[in-house]
């Protein structure tokens, strides 16, 4: 599929966003939105980044409101469940899940405005950044599994990887000495200093070095900060 290639050819945002615009039109999305979330936060996050078009006005201006973003249960239930679903799948099971009132004025709200039929896309890509993405149409989607459905998800999937990739470029990386990152993985494991120098065979002085030298170049002041940041930049795993 040539749009694929063009997507994995971009060097700017901007144009992977309008490479997503040519393909919802060449398959038949009326709409579409790309909710790109920091690192292990909740979909629904103040600091989610959206990308979308063809939704109303209204709609788009509403969701903006970061507040009312949190009556909106489904972009978190679709990165739950971890597969592609049907919108009348998604507000089924959602309502069926939900009787808070607030949730279900949302979804009431989305539906009055035409948000019926479409497709809920989980997206994963490197480090841990998760995204989220919708299609929606005018006619009704019977599955996920439809010609055009497979080729948006692909098309998606592609672009959210091509995102993660720039984006992991434009960080400067942090380069830990061998020992640092030795330290590093242990304290992250719940190890004390004392633990550390034990498995290490150094003395627990020179272990308290090595992690005040860790925070420094992580810029964080304590050990879960530190967990959590090499977590995000990928210099330890889970």
């Amino acid at each position: 599929m040539r749009i694929l290639t063009d997507i994995g050819k971009q060097t700017k945002i901007g144009d992977i966003f309008a490479l997503v615009r040519e393909g919802a039109r060449e398959h038949g999305a009326a709409r579409h939105s790309y909710h790109f979330t920091p690192i292990f936060q909740s979909q629904i996050s103040h600091h989610t980044i959206i990308d979308g078009a063809g939704y109303p006005p209204e709609l788009v201006a509403m969701y903006q409101d970061t507040s009312a973003r949190l009556h909106n249960p489904i972009p978190d239930f679709i990165m739950e469940r971890g597969e592609p679903l049907i919108w009348s799948t998604v507000i089924g099971e959602v309502l069926a899940r939900h009787s808070d009132k607030d949730i279900q004025n949302f979804i009431r709200l989305i539906q009055k405005y035409g948000v019926v039929h479409g497709i809920s896309i989980p997206l994963y890509g490197p480090r841990n950044r998760n995204a989220y993405a919708t299609f929606g149409f005018d006619e009704p989607v019977t599955s996920v599994e439809d010609d055009n459905c497979l080729a948006l998800r692909a098309i998606m999937q592609v672009a959210h990887v091509r995102i993660c990739i720039l984006l992991n470029r434009a960080i400067p990386p942090i380069k830990l000495s061998n020992r640092e990152a030795e330290v590093l993985k242990w304290i992250s494991k719940g190890k004390s200093n004392n633990d550390v120098a034990r498995i290490l065979e150094i003395s627990s002085e020179t272990v308290a070095t090595y992690v005040r030298r860790v925070f420094t170049k992580l810029e964080v002041h304590d050990r879960v900060g530190a967990t959590v940041k090499a977590l995000q930049l990928g210099l330890i795993k889970h």
